[in-house]
């Protein structure tokens, strides 16, 4: 093999060393995530007993979090989970000067933290601080937003009162493994109408669904006081208040309402799954239900004045009902109602969505 061969592979082989250094010592990929990430924000007290986090036993090193960033301001005594909150005071390109906060002094103490810049996120080499209970406070950072793109979709209940009844919506999803708060977004007609804020959930004992239900008072107070309009829900994650959003999806959309078409030869009486809440049941209660499993043929007359009932309370129209003296052929109730004509049309106006 020749002088210049072995110089060249020798070259490639220095380079490739050199590579791999630059890749295992980058802090961008080796970091470590901050130990206590969910206790260290601004808003975090301890409770009475719990430990505080102690940054004077951290080892020193490279940390860092998608999700946050350290705070640029003082967060005040107390604060972080710990006593001593550390925040950023100065910035120099990537030099950082943090202050200890004490409980007479916002700068007590101060540190040299370098920070580096990664995709999206920086990473900081922090030293032990100072004194015991001192704290490194974090921030969400707005740059990150979590991978999450789960689909909801929509779920109801109705609810009886003492005169009436109400019906309930929830938009229903399975949260993400990862610690993340959510936020739920109702739509009437494709345009938001109602935005609950964030809210953190990463435990099966708390019922995040049942803590953002859309309710017929809510739907009033933002301008929908009728039935006969076309509903979806959206959630979207993120890594603290503040932070950036993921994109999120929507959830088919759900008619809400009575729909009444008149099919020759046939009255179709179609009721959409949010007014039939079971098995047993055609309309809300408010409305004299009927009952398929107790009397399987009703009067005609009796079916039609529950759908009367339903319209004027849902969507407050007085409604004729032409089809009397007949009888109402029992059918799944996830189908359309038959009723055989055999008297004048549906006056003109019937034929809509309400």
């Amino acid at each position: 093999m020749s002088g210049s061969v072995l110089k060249l592979l020798s070259f490639i082989s220095l380079l490739f060393d050199l590579t791999v250094t630059q890749v295992l010592s980058d802090p961008c990929t080796t970091y470590t995530p901050f130990p206590d990430s969910d206790r260290r924000g601004i808003n975090y007290t301890l409770s009475n007993g719990e430990s505080s986090i102690d940054d004077n036993e951290l080892t020193e090193g490279w940390y860092g979090d998608k999700r946050y960033t350290l705070v640029e301001e003082s967060p005040g005594f107390y604060k972080c989970g710990g006593w001593y909150p550390i925040y950023v005071q100065e910035q120099t390109n990537s030099n950082l000067t943090m202050c200890v906060q004490s409980t007479s002094d916002a700068c007590a103490y101060t540190i040299s933290v370098e920070a580096r810049q990664c995709s999206g996120f920086k990473v900081y080499h922090l030293p032990q601080a100072p004194v015991h209970r001192a704290v490194y406070c974090l921030v969400a950072n707005p740059e990150a937003s979590p991978q999450f793109d789960e689909k909801p979709n929509i779920t109801f209940e109705l609810m009886d009162k003492e005169l009436s009844s109400e019906l309930l919506f929830s938009c229903y999803f399975n949260r993400s493994s990862e610690n993340l708060f959510y936020k739920t977004i109702w739509y009437v007609e494709g345009a938001p109408i109602y935005t609950f804020e964030p809210l953190e959930w990463n435990s099966d004992d708390f019922d995040y669904i049942a803590n953002r239900t859309l309710t017929e008072q809510l739907l009033k107070d933002n301008g929908v006081e009728k039935a006969g309009f076309n509903l979806q829900c959206g959630v979207q994650a993120l890594y603290a208040p503040g932070g950036a959003t993921s994109s999120g999806k929507l959830s088919e959309v759900q008619f809400v309402g009575v729909k009444i078409q008149w099919i020759p030869p046939t009255l179709s009486i179609l009721t959409p799954p949010v007014f039939l809440p079971s098995s047993t049941q055609l309309l809300p209660t408010s409305c004299e239900l009927l009952d398929q499993a107790n009397d399987p043929a009703p009067k005609l007359q009796s079916f039609l004045q529950a759908v009367t009932c339903a319209l004027q309370n849902r969507c407050g129209l007085p409604v004729v009902t032409p089809l009397a003296n007949s009888t109402l052929k029992t059918v799944p109730l996830s189908s359309a109602v038959p009723i055989p004509r055999d008297v004048d049309p549906v006056p003109a106006g019937i034929d809509e969505d309400h």
